[in-house]
């Protein structure tokens, strides 16, 4: 009895140590995956943009379907730097944590199409994938 007691507080404190990340370590990790996405961006690196998601990711860009995975992530994208996107700018309004594996951000953003300099607001649902917070649901709006 005592053996399955240790052994089941072992699992627990195993899932749990992934999820152990402190707000500034959240905080930290987000920042440097939006500043991976202005750098893609400038670098026209639709694969290495994608690969910020997760394997499942959701993406649910304005006047679109809703896309699902990463192949159907990186073509929309693709499509987009095709299209002259650059320029790109993401400024973090609040983040929180939403769960042990999850977070939220919420922002505004602003880039490049062609002539004209689009800008609006997002929300990024976060998940934490052994121990990297990866973007899991990507949805924004345009507000100009």
């Amino acid at each position: 009895m005592r053996a399955s007691l240790l052994a089941a507080s072992l699992i627990v404190l195993a899932a749990s140590s992934q999820a152990a990340d402190t707000a500034a370590e959240l905080k930290a990790q987000v920042a440097a995956g939006n500043a991976a996405w202005i750098a893609g961006v400038a670098k026209h690196d639709a694969a290495g943009l994608a690969a910020l998601y997760t394997e499942n990711a959701t993406m649910l860009p304005p006047d679109a379907d809703i896309l699902k995975g990463r192949p159907a992530i990186q073509k929309y994208i693709q499509d987009g730097l095709d299209q002259g996107f650059s320029n790109l700018t993401l400024t973090t309004v609040s983040l929180a944590r939403i769960g042990p594996y999850v977070a939220k951000e919420i922002g505004r953003y602003s880039y490049d199409l062609k002539n004209a300099k689009v800008t609006g607001k997002y929300v990024i649902i976060w998940r934490l994938v052994r121990r990297k917070w990866m973007f899991d649901t990507d949805i924004w709006n345009v507000t100009n």
